[in-house]
């Protein structure tokens, strides 16, 4: 039986596998998403417990897929991870309603 559903949505192949693999292992069930419309179009059909998501996307933010997701998604836990972690990123991800923001890297 699953601990939970998790998305993680990060543009680096990597971090996504890396990140995904750990937390199967730990009993969690995640889908991983490279882009946002895949996570949107995902979260219709298949409600998840937490989003982690990067901060850097190419031409969309983290910070804009929380302000779209959060008022459809409100109970949705969100995790913001950065390389680039400014104040002011901090600061607004709060604001729009991360539960939490971590630097990468992740120490697992």
């Amino acid at each position: 039986m699953s601990k939970g559903r998790i998305a993680i949505l990060d543009d680096e192949p990597a971090v996504r596998e890396i990140l995904g693999e750990f937390l199967r292992t730990r009993g969690y069930d995640v889908s991983l998403f490279e882009e946002p419309n895949g996570l949107d179009k995902h979260l219709r059909s298949h409600p998840v417990d937490l989003l982690v998501c990067d901060l850097y996307l190419g031409d969309v933010t983290g910070l804009d897929v929380i302000r779209k997701l959060r008022p459809d998604y409100p109970a949705l836990d969100i995790i913001v991870l950065t390389g680039f972690a400014s104040i002011d990123n901090v600061i607004e991800a709060f604001r729009l309603g991360a539960n939490e923001y971590l630097q990468k890297p992740v120490n697992l």
